[in-house]
């Protein structure tokens, strides 16, 4: 009678919370699928979490390489602007300036590393 009782409890459990396995010791077989079904639910998580990040930092890099794609073709655009014998020594020298500055962007840009290669920018 009690085992019946038992059954029946247990059989209760199941249809209220919708869940078969309750413990290992109802059906270990089962238990052990499950399980493995929670660790691949788990990596397919963690697969999707990095794929995000990653996108997130190719997007970024990519904006770098255009950013400098940008600024080496307005610093070609300069040099041969300064390659005309027409221009004044003043206007060399503003070429000079807006060049170091393109320089200072390019290193700026090529010091930039992604979190996850474990640098940081500097």
């Amino acid at each position: 009678m009690q085992a019946l009782e038992a059954e029946i409890s247990q059989t209760q459990t199941q249809l209220s919370t919708g869940i078969q396995l309750q413990n290992a010791a109802d059906n270990p077989a089962g238990m052990a699928q499950v399980n493995q079904l929670d660790a691949q639910i788990s990596a397919s998580q963690q697969y999707q979490t990095n794929g995000t990040s990653l996108s997130a930092n190719l997007q970024i890099e990519e904006q770098s390489l255009t950013n400098a794609t940008t600024v080496m073709q307005s610093a070609r655009d300069l040099a041969l602007e300064a390659n005309n014998s027409s221009i004044t020594q003043a206007q060399r020298q503003d070429i000079s300036t807006q060049l170091q500055q393109l320089l200072q962007q390019r290193s700026r840009t090529a010091h930039w590393r992604p979190a996850w290669a474990g640098e940081t920018s500097s």
